[in-house]
């Protein structure tokens, strides 16, 4: 068997050195780019947890005089119709 050792041109290996470079400075400019958005989402997802404690906090507000107004109908209906 015969081998044949093929060299392989300088200018081949600076094309993929351009293109390796190339390619990393894209992925960084991606990876940046989702670095960003990751932080916007934290943010904004903080934000939103923020929002749905005070929700919580106004549904409790709520159901505590929702539940003083029904004993408030009951006592009035009581006293009103002393029979029921």
């Amino acid at each position: 068997m015969i081998y044949i050792l093929a060299k392989t041109s300088e200018s081949y290996w600076k094309l993929m050195t351009r293109r390796r470079h190339q390619a990393i400075q894209e992925t960084n400019i991606e990876n940046q780019q989702f670095h960003s958005l990751i932080d916007n989402l934290s943010s904004e997802n903080e934000n939103l947890r923020v929002i749905t404690n005070y929700c919580d906090y106004l549904q409790k507000i709520l159901e505590i005089l929702t539940s003083e107004s029904d004993c408030l109908l009951e006592e009035t209906n009581t006293v009103e119709n002393p029979i029921g």
